[in-house]
C-alpha cells in the first residue's frame, strides 16, 4: 500500500520564515509565495501559497479542477496572513 500523502493544509513554513516573514525581513519569499511544484510520497502536484492576511477564503481554480471556485481551497497560516496548500496532479504548464 503507498504510503499516504501529507496534509495538503500543514504549513510548510517554519518557526524562522515566521519571524523573518512578520518583520518584514524575509529576503527569500520567492521560495515560497507563488506556485511550485512538488512531489509528496511518490505522487507529484504543486504547493500554492499567497498572502492575504484579510481574506476569508482562498482557492485555487484551473483547468485542472474544472475552474470550480472554492474546491481547492487552501489553509491560512494565521501567524503570517499566508494562505498555502498542496494539490496532487497538477502539473507545470496547467493553467
Amino acid at each position: 500500500m503507498p504510503a499516504p500523502l501529507l496534509d495538503s493544509t500543514a504549513s510548510f513554513l517554519t518557526g524562522e520564515d515566521r519571524v523573518l516573514w512578520n518583520q518584514g525581513k524575509h529576503d527569500r519569499a520567492f521560495s515560497f509565495l507563488g506556485a511550485h511544484l512538488q512531489t509528496q510520497n511518490g505522487v507529484g502536484g504543486t504547493r500554492f501559497a499567497v498572502w492575504a492576511p484579510n481574506a476569508l477564503r482562498v482557492s485555487v481554480i484551473g483547468n485542472f479542477n474544472g475552474w470550480a471556485g472554492g474546491r481547492d481551497a487552501l489553509a491560512c497560516d494565521e501567524a503570517t496572513g499566508i494562505w498555502h496548500g498542496w494539490i496532487p496532479n497538477v502539473t507545470a504548464g496547467a493553467l
